[in-house]
């Protein structure tokens, strides 16, 4: 079973403060988010614009 409250939660209760990240891992983390933020604007506009909508080869779903 879980211990999940029979009351709705109070607007004004807190919550946990989120956990920091370790410094050991922080300077990793940053390299690896740069590099993705370097590769998405690499990739030009078009593909940030490009409507997610629609299938890329255009094939019909068979089932």
């Amino acid at each position: 079973m879980t211990a999940t409250p029979r009351y709705p939660r109070d607007l004004f209760e807190t919550t946990a403060p989120a956990k920091s990240i370790p410094s050991s891992a922080e300077a990793p983390m940053l390299e690896l988010l740069k590099a993705l933020l370097t590769e998405a604007l690499a990739a030009g506009p078009d593909v940030a614009t490009a409507d997610a909508s629609t299938e890329v080869d255009h094939d019909e779903d068979h089932g």
